[in-house]
This record gives structure tokens, C-alpha cells and sequence, in this order.
């Protein structure tokens, strides 16, 4: 089965808002291209727990087309994205379903390649302890898709501009505010095939480790943002794909967005 990840959309009115339309567009392309069976988000997709008519319009567009065009999706709540806007987008008219989980849970989801399972954790909500127990998963994928802060994750050189805080040395404040931090012990103590998040939009993973010479664990990724939010952000972007069969090593790639993307 494949997989097309992407987090941190953060539709927003502005200088980059047409940008941000093409970018999504051409992921949408790109999807379609790659034979995409299963599109998941990590979150953010607004910039704003209230978004405008605008952004909410284009954020319909892009999950429609993307369900429409390509494959059944499903989204999780970001800490800039609020349960009632995100929750609209399960009221889209196309040949899959929009999935939104606001808080969390797991999901079957049906596929042209058959069935996943999908555990949503929307942000500041805490991983359920141990594996995850399917007792008929029946040969079908285990996804974690996650909004989350990771302990050891470093943020993006435009997200370090505006003053986010290294997350390897969280600052007390951060803590007392209720923020949920996730250990990488324990998104692997999942026992899923992959796990992908958002909320960090600098690139970066964690990789199997390795047990009498064979992966053992899932792949932990970031996808990072699909596009430049802020001019010190000079890191490359876009989405990962990933191609995911039980019980075997997770095959997955960054594509990257052009500068100036058109569509296909």
C-alpha cells in the first residue's frame, strides 16, 4: 500500500496564500501521478484556530480534489487548528471518504489496496500506552499519525526564528502550560509499520533500528512543512511517500515541491 504524508499546510491569507494553493495543487498532481492509495495529514492545516472564509475555501478545494482525484484521506487535529473548521471537511462531496479525528483514536480505513489501520493522536493528546492490539488486523497496515512535540526534535530555522524553543531541552514553562511531550521509546512501543507526524516543519527522522541484522520498529518521520512560511526557512520541502506491507521494512522517500510549482 501507498502512502502520502504531509503536515503543517497552514492555509492562511497573505503574500503567500496563491502560493500556497499551487503548492497543494501540485501535490495533488504529484499524488495522483505516484498511484497514492492512502493520504494522510499530520495537522495544521490552518494557521488559525478561526479561520477566514478564504482559507477555509481553499482547504475545502485541496482535500476535496485530493479525495476526489486520488484516495480516501484522513487528517488530525494541529495545535493551530481547531475541531469545528477541520471537522467541515469530512462534509466533502468526492469518491472517498475524509476522515478528521479531532482528539484520538483508530481508524479502519478502506483503500483501493484494501484496508489500513490508522491511530490518530491530534495534538496535546497523549499516545496510548504499549502496542497497538488489533486482534483482526488480518494483514493490514498499522499507521501512527500524530501532531506531535517529539523530545529531540529541532524546529525548523523559521519556526527558531520566531522563538520556538529547542524541544531536546524543553523549558519548564512549556511543561507547566499542559504541553504533552512524546518520547521515541514510546511512538516505537506502538509496534506499528510507520509512524508520521507534524508540528516540527524541518525534515527529520528516526530510522528502525537494527536487530540481528533485520529492521526492527517503525520509521518515524517528519515530514516537515510543504512549503516556506517563513523567509529564514531554508530547508527543503514538500511530502513523503511510503510504501507499507505488514510485518516487512517500510520503503519511503522525500519529494520534494518545486520552488515554483505548477500543475502537472
Amino acid at each position: 500500500m501507498r502512502i502520502g504524508f504531509l503536515a503543517d499546510s497552514h492555509f492562511v491569507e497573505g503574500p503567500l496564500f496563491e502560493v500556497s494553493q499551487r503548492v497543494h495543487d501540485w501535490i495533488v498532481q504529484d499524488m495522483q501521478w505516484r498511484g497514492v492509495d492512502l493520504a494522510l495529514h499530520g495537522g495544521d492545516v490552518y494557521d488559525s484556530p478561526f479561520p477566514s472564509i478564504p482559507e477555509q475555501q481553499a482547504a475545502f478545494r485541496f482535500f476535496q480534489h485530493l479525495a476526489e482525484e486520488v484516495c480516501p484521506v484522513m487528517v488530525v487535529r494541529g495545535n493551530h487548528d481547531s475541531a469545528a473548521p477541520l471537522s467541515k471537511l469530512e462534509l466533502v462531496n468526492s469518491t472517498y471518504q475524509v476522515v478528521v479525528e479531532p482528539g484520538a483514536g483508530l481508524h479502519k480505513i478502506w483503500t483501493r489496496k484494501g484496508h489500513a489501520w490508522v491511530l490518530g493522536v491530534s495534538w496535546n493528546e497523549p499516545l496510548p500506552e504499549g502496542p497497538i492490539e488489533v486482534g483482526f488486523r488480518a494483514g493490514a497496515p498499522i499507521i501512527v499519525l500524530g501532531h506531535l512535540l517529539v523530545r529531540g526534535a529541532w524546529p525548523s530555522s523559521g519556526q527558531a526564528a520566531d522563538g520556538c524553543h529547542v524541544w531536546s531541552n524543553m523549558p519548564a514553562s512549556m511543561l507547566e502550560k499542559g504541553y504533552v511531550e512524546t518520547l521515541i521509546s514510546d511512538l516505537r512501543a506502538t509496534r506499528s509499520d510507520l509512524v508520521l507526524l507534524g508540528h516540527i516543519h524541518a525534515r527529520q527522522e528516526w530510522r528502525p533500528r537494527l536487530h540481528k541484522g533485520r529492521y526492527a520498529g517503525p520509521p518515524i518521520l517528519y515530514s516537515g512543512s510543504p512549503m516556506r512560511l517563513h523567509p529564514d526557512e531554508i530547508e527543503p520541502k514538500g511530502y513523503v511517500i511510503a510504501d507499507v506491507q505488514p510485518g516487512r521494512e517500510v520503503y519511503w522517500a522525500r519529494i520534494e515541491v518545486p520552488r515554483n510549482p505548477m500543475r502537472k
